[in-house]
């Protein structure tokens, strides 16, 4: 990557940092959004959101999906075993 290559991934996450606000988050999200991932071949993208308590889903460029406490998010097709609730995840 610090040569220019892109690099092909099926399923991709990105932490968003703690001190990030809700604009930062949705700024950076509207900004670049998932597109790389997906041109690079992604099927899937997550967005984690420490601070809201959030993961944002993307199947798609244009498919969003925001879950948060008990719901499951899953990454299946990609890791079809790969499943939990939200809350798991930012269970301190």
């Amino acid at each position: 990557m610090r040569r220019g290559e892109k690099q092909s991934t099926r399923f991709a996450i990105e932490i968003l940092s703690d001190s990030e606000s809700y604009r930062d988050v949705t700024d950076k999200i509207a900004e670049r959004g998932p597109q790389d991932y997906f041109d690079a071949g992604a099927q899937l993208v997550w967005y984690v959101v420490p601070e809201q308590q959030k993961i944002y889903v993307y199947t798609s460029p244009d498919e969003l999906r925001v879950l948060k406490g008990t719901e499951v998010i899953s990454a299946a097709p990609v890791l079809p075993d790969f499943q939990f609730t939200v809350a798991e995840l930012f269970a301190k």
